[in-house]
């Protein structure tokens, strides 16, 4: 399958949780003397846990945290038995936003060997914010992103249940969140001509 559902995903972590395990049985040294592998995702994944994601589904789990190539093989094994993508977990994003304290919440799934740490709703609202703005300004489109982002930003503010009717109200709304409309333009600009133009009210 192309696209996974959370409940795909904790199923495949925990596959991979059963798979350090047997890997330790069987004297693998590189797992023996592994701290537990800790996974700071953002992304689809994270808007899937806090159930932000219109359509409930999305590719992978990108981590901010840099992923041992020992875990990448059984990573890759454990989506080929569950018909996923073989990088269904990939350190792509790897980036020093993992470091930042305040960011992260701790999922509870009960592993031994992962923990998995996702963006809190005010962050992701704040980063999906952000690339929505260089996607509309040219400097970051791609044949999906350019939409994926912007869409992702306008429903979680569905989700969340944020009424406005104009864009002053709806940055009264966001300042709550300490996210200024004004600093992004080109989607103040958009949500501004979607509400001029088609009469869209978030309410």
């Amino acid at each position: 399958m192309d696209v996974c559902r959370l409940e795909d995903f904790k199923t495949a972590f925990e596959k991979l949780d059963e798979a350090v395990d047997i890997e330790i049985g069987s004297g693998n040294k590189e797992f023996e003397e592994m701290d537990p592998l800790i996974v700071k995702a953002l992304g689809g994944f994270a808007l899937l846990y806090h159930e932000l994601r219109i359509g409930a589904v999305t590719a992978d789990v990108d981590s901010t945290v840099g992923i041992p190539d020992c875990f990448k093989r059984i990573i890759k094994k454990v989506g080929k038995e569950l018909d996923m993508p073989e990088d269904w977990l990939n350190d792509h994003s790897k980036s020093d936003m993992a470091s930042v304290e305040g960011k992260w919440e701790l999922i509870s799934w009960k592993m031994k060997h992962i923990q998995i740490y996702v963006l809190n709703t005010k962050e992701l609202m704040i980063d999906k914010c952000g690339w929505a703005e260089k996607n509309l300004s040219g400097l970051m489109l791609t044949d999906r992103d350019d939409v994926k982002d912007l869409n992702d930003f306008l429903g979680i503010l569905w989700k969340l249940g944020i009424k406005y009717n104009t864009v002053d109200e709806l940055r009264i709304e966001l300042m709550r969140f300490d996210l200024d409309i004004n600093d992004y333009p080109n989607v103040k600009n958009y949500i501004e001509n979607d509400l001029n133009d088609d009469g869209v009210i978030w309410s």
